[in-house]
């Protein structure tokens, strides 16, 4: 449909104006690219954050860290806060939980604390 073809570049800006002027819209294809692009970055860093745990042997991702040059640090605190906003769907929380992910700062330096004594 014409929404298709405008998140895929494949319309013209004379029909894209035409549309416009008769009253389509376009914001839920807007929306539908928006959300596609923003799983697709969630997912390659919740992969960078599989490969952390595969060096570290835990989730607990010390401040400033780095994984292929992104800042996964702040993604992590992203995910915490998403979390306690209650912004963050059940499948992100499962597939994080899942790869041992702690969301309360606290619970991470007990367990740092733990392993620490270990």
């Amino acid at each position: 449909g014409q929404r298709r073809h405008k998140v895929l570049g494949k319309m013209s800006a004379a029909r894209e104006d035409r549309l416009r002027e008769a009253g389509f819209i376009f914001a839920d294809a807007e929306a539908i690219l928006r959300d596609k692009n923003r799983d697709a970055l969630w997912d390659e860093m919740f992969q960078l954050l599989l490969s952390f745990k595969e060096q570290e042997g835990h989730c607990n991702v010390p401040w400033n860290h780095k994984e292929n040059e992104r800042n996964l640090r702040n993604w992590v605190l992203r995910q915490r806060r998403n979390k306690v906003l209650g912004k963050m769907s059940a499948a992100r929380e499962d597939r994080l939980r899942e790869a041992g992910f702690i969301f309360a700062d606290a619970e991470a330096i007990l367990r740092d604390k733990n392993r620490d004594a270990l």
